[in-house]
C-alpha cells in the first residue's frame, strides 16, 4: 500500500487550483512506482510537475518535510509518523479501492478515475535455500499478512 502526501501547511489548495492557476509542482520520487505514479498523476490531472529523484523513499519523506519538494508518493508505513505527527498529510492510497488500514485516506481512484498504481513485491532468497527454511518463512509470514 502506498500513499499520495504534501506537507501540511494549512494550506488546503487542489489540485483543481493548481491547475488554474499554473504553476510547476515539485514531485520526489525515490523508488520506480514513485516515478510511475507521478507521471500517471501529471497525466490524469493536466498539472505541470518537476521529478525530483532521490536515492530512497524516506531522504523523498525527509525533502517534503523540509519543503524541498511539493508532493511525493510513498510506501505508506513511510509516511505514517510524520502524518500522524502532523508534519505531513496523507491524501489518498494508490490502490483502486480505500486500505482497510487506513479507511480514512480515500483512494485515487475516487477522485481521479483511472488512477491506479498498484505494486507487488517478492520474498527471494539464494538459490539452494533448504526447504525447511521455506516452509518456516511462508507459515511465519502467512501468519503476519493473514
Amino acid at each position: 500500500m502506498a500513499g499520495y502526501a504534501i506537507r501540511d501547511t494549512g494550506d488546503r489548495k487542489s489540485l483543481r487550483r493548481r491547475k488554474q492557476r499554473p504553476e510547476r509542482l515539485n514531485g520526489g520520487f525515490g523508488s520506480a512506482s514513485s516515478q510511475i505514479s507521478i507521471a500517471l498523476l501529471t497525466k490524469l490531472a493536466g498539472i505541470d510537475t518537476l521529478l525530483v529523484p532521490y536515492k530512497c523513499i524516506p531522504l523523498a519523506v525527509n525533502a517534503l518535510v523540509g519543503g524541498s519538494i511539493d508532493f511525493t508518493f510513498v510506501d505508506t508505513n513511510k509516511a505514517l509518523t510524520q502524518v500522524k505527527g502532523g508534519k505531513l498529510r496523507a491524501l489518498a492510497v494508490k490502490s483502486p479501492k480505500r486500505s482497510s488500514v487506513m479507511p480514512d485516506w480515500p483512494a485515487m481512484a475516487e477522485s481521479m478515475p483511472g488512477f491506479d498504481v498498484t505494486a507487488w513485491f517478492a520474498r527471494l532468497g539464494p538459490a539452494k535455500l533448504p526447504a525447511d527454511v521455506v516452509e518456516k518463512m511462508n507459515a511465519t509470514l502467512t501468519q503476519i499478512l493473514g
